[in-house]
């Protein structure tokens, strides 16, 4: 994906998108009917379980600055720290 590519989108997902922070080893569901879309680390992020369309996803790393398009409707980590996008 190109520079600009990838900045239109992340603009495109700042402000007035719904988001968490996801911090916690607790499992952390979207509001009912917006699933997440994007996760975005912030720090070094490990996938505990995950309830999505992206299939195996459940240990992925997410290295801290990176991203992650897909839908999921609860993300839960082993550790890290992250913003998970709703779509709306």
């Amino acid at each position: 994906m190109s520079t600009s590519c990838t900045t239109q989108l992340l603009e495109q997902f700042s402000g007035n998108i719904p988001a968490k922070r996801i911090n916690t080893t607790d499992e952390t569901t979207s509001d009912a009917n917006y699933d997440f879309v994007m996760i975005k680390a912030l720090q070094d992020t490990t996938i505990d379980t995950t309830t999505g369309n992206i299939n195996n996803f459940d240990g992925a790393v997410i290295l801290a600055g990176d991203f992650v398009i897909g839908r999921w409707s609860s993300i839960t980590l082993t550790s890290g720290d992250c913003i998970a996008y709703q779509g709306v």
